[in-house]
């Protein structure tokens, strides 16, 4: 029976206005650098982040992770200044979250009958229970799990057996969503939670999996289940 809801923050819930990737692809475009270039250049520092950073990088100094991950970047792109701290400043100053139009009505129904969780990699010094408090969403949920607090990061099992452990369920009794394919939908499977991923701009038409393209994309299948 299933009695848990766990959400992946950004993406899912809220979304950061403007993105991280907006904001250092402007911050470089005035080098001539393409969309393309810049795309390739953030997906290799992604793969640098997971495979580096992981493993020996303290999650508690973001001050100088950030600036290294985006010089990261630059570097890659071929430009030979030292500009990761300044970008990484416009981004704090300029940074706001707002809730997806339907998370608040659905955060509202689900919390009468299920627990709910938030599993996140967060990884800026914006202090996400605040961020949640400010957009009315916290009262609804049990546990916030962020990154940052217990130096792991989706999918690494740990996190999401942690929130598991905090809010004492069993994977199979908790739905998942996410709208990372990699972070989110495998690695929630993977633990045996049972993963939908939230599509809301249908990138990935091509995987094979439970999809919905907003949040109110679950009702059918708890309604199905008679769960809701």
């Amino acid at each position: 029976m299933i009695k848990g809801v766990l959400f992946d923050a950004v993406g899912t819930l809220i979304k950061m206005q403007p993105k991280i990737s907006e904001m250092i692809y402007d911050s470089v475009q005035k080098y001539n650098v393409t969309k393309e270039e810049f795309s390739r250049a953030y997906i290799k520092a992604r793969e640098f982040y997971y495979n580096i950073y992981e493993k020996n990088f303290s999650f508690g100094n973001f001050r100088e992770f950030w600036p290294a991950f985006i010089q990261v970047v630059v570097k890659d792109l071929g430009i030979e200044k030292n500009i990761g701290e300044k970008i990484y400043d416009k981004i704090i100053e300029k940074t706001k979250f707002v809730r997806y139009p339907e998370s608040l009505e659905v955060l509202g129904i689900l919390s009468k009958k299920y627990v709910i969780g938030v599993v996140s990699n967060w990884d800026l010094e914006i202090d996400i229970y605040g961020v949640f408090e400010d957009l009315e969403m916290k009262k609804y949920i049990s546990v916030i799990l962020a990154s940052k607090d217990i130096k792991i990061l989706k999918p690494n099992p740990r996190i999401f057996l942690e929130a598991l452990r905090r809010i004492n369920l069993a994977p199979y009794q908790c739905f998942y969503i996410g709208d990372d394919p990699y972070e989110d939908f495998y690695g929630a499977k993977n633990v045996g939670l049972i993963p939908i991923l939230i599509d809301r701009e249908e990138r990935y038409k091509e995987l094979d999996c439970l999809k919905i393209k907003n949040l109110k994309g679950i009702y059918p299948y708890l309604e199905k289940n008679k769960f809701l």
